[in-house]
């Protein structure tokens, strides 16, 4: 068996974007989907954890995994443990959650919940559900702790950073995260100029 070298998974610690209506970019037939996507900070200094579930709107996450690593990558500026969930309307069967990593260009997953008792990695993970579970997988739209956004993605003044130079990065190579994660209170993504 070949170590994929996923990493550990990470205690979830600010929840810094939760956006029920995320279009990411898919190299699919749909050319995008739509998904629930939250993000947190973690322990780990530039590392943050994401939960992306489906909604069953485009293409899928599954068939999506390379352009939606792609994506947070850039707009987080770095490292990000990427966790597929699927709720159990999508799944035709019970709700699940997998972490996914891009090695050379090819997507892995490895089932972190539900996992059979024979499964070596069971109680690991059994106990990261436990501890951190419900917060992942609820429901109901959360309160975002601290924003990952500047005050120019402010709701009135979001659109105003520009592609060539964004303010919160300072790096003219990156749009703003806005470009590509959509804005943090209304969703929306910002449309291109």
């Amino acid at each position: 068996m070949i170590n994929l070298g996923f990493p550990n998974l990470p205690a979830p610690k600010s929840l810094i974007l939760d956006n029920p209506v995320w279009v990411y970019p898919s190299t699919c037939g749909a050319g995008s989907g739509m998904a629930r996507l939250r993000v947190w900070t973690t322990e780990a200094t530039h590392l943050h954890l994401a939960v992306v579930s489906e909604t069953g709107i485009g293409a899928s996450t599954t068939n999506s995994v390379t352009s939606i690593h792609n994506t947070l990558t850039q707009a987080l500026n770095g490292p990000v443990v990427i966790l597929e969930h699927w709720p159990e309307q999508e799944t035709y069967g019970p709700e699940c959650l997998d972490q996914l990593i891009v090695t050379a260009g090819q997507p892995h997953w490895r089932r972190i919940w539900p996992t059979p008792p024979v499964n070596p990695n069971h109680c690991d993970f059994e106990t990261w559900m436990f501890h951190h579970g419900g917060k992942l997988l609820a429901d109901t739209a959360s309160s975002v702790d601290s924003p990952i956004w500047g005050p120019h993605c402010l709701p009135s003044e979001h659109d105003t950073c520009g592609r060539e130079m964004c303010r919160l990065t300072g790096k003219p190579d990156l749009p703003c995260r806005a470009q590509k994660l959509g804005c943090p209170y209304c969703g929306a993504p910002r449309e291109s100029s």
